[in-house]
């Protein structure tokens, strides 16, 4: 096609194009809970610290010649991880008897309060469709003649991006709130704070090299 102005001797160029999008695979990988609560007991905690003790300095070596941050994330991890197997054990499922008469019972509140959670979707579609059309006509105006003058900020902001010491990781790992669920490691905050002074020096090392 040739260009929209008569002037131009350029083609403009039409195509059709058709994305098909990959469908994620749903993971069926069971999440690892383990059984946090024996560390209440000073038998299995002094278990614990001599275990994770142990597997960080065997490891050592390996780890202060990794080079790769992945990996090293990986070995840190799994020395967390094959305590954790070794002294705690997982976590057993509580499966409580159904009853038929609760189940019936809660399926139809649930269905009561969906329908009331849908009338208020409907309601607040309704709102943000009128909010939409009010704001689109009070905002949609023509740039102005003159842009604004706008004065630049006039020092930067000061930000500390040395690697955190000992006592900040410390600090930080301190502040973890027990019986909360583990993040994406997988790693329980009960387990990283039961042997304090091994968790800091795996973070820091971790930290200190590729900080």
């Amino acid at each position: 096609m040739r260009g929209a102005e008569l002037s131009s001797d350029h083609h403009m160029i039409m195509t059709t194009l058709k994305l098909k999008l990959k469908k994620y695979p749903a993971s069926n990988a069971v999440r690892k809970r383990y059984n946090v609560q024996t560390l209440q007991n000073k038998d299995v905690q002094g278990k614990f610290q001599i275990s994770i003790a142990n597997r960080f300095s065997a490891l050592r070596g390996i780890i202060e010649n990794e080079t790769d941050f992945e990996k090293h994330w990986q070995h840190t991890k799994n020395i967390w991880h094959e305590t954790c197997e070794e002294t705690l054990g997982k976590k057993k499922s509580d499966h409580k008897e159904w009853i038929f008469a609760e189940i019936i019972q809660k399926l139809n509140l649930r269905k009561t309060k969906k329908e009331i959670i849908n009338t208020r979707r409907t309601r607040a579609k309704e709102q943000l469709k009128r909010w939409t059309e009010h704001f689109t006509t009070v905002l949609n105006h023509p740039p102005p003649d003159i842009p604004p003058d706008i004065t630049p900020a006039e020092a930067e902001l000061q930000i500390n991006i040395e690697r955190p010491s000992k006592a900040e990781i410390k600090k930080a790992t301190t502040a973890l709130r027990n019986g909360k669920a583990a993040g994406p490691d997988e790693i329980p905050p009960e387990a990283i704070k039961a042997d304090m002074e091994t968790s800091v020096n795996l973070l820091h090392d971790l930290l200190g090299k590729y900080g």
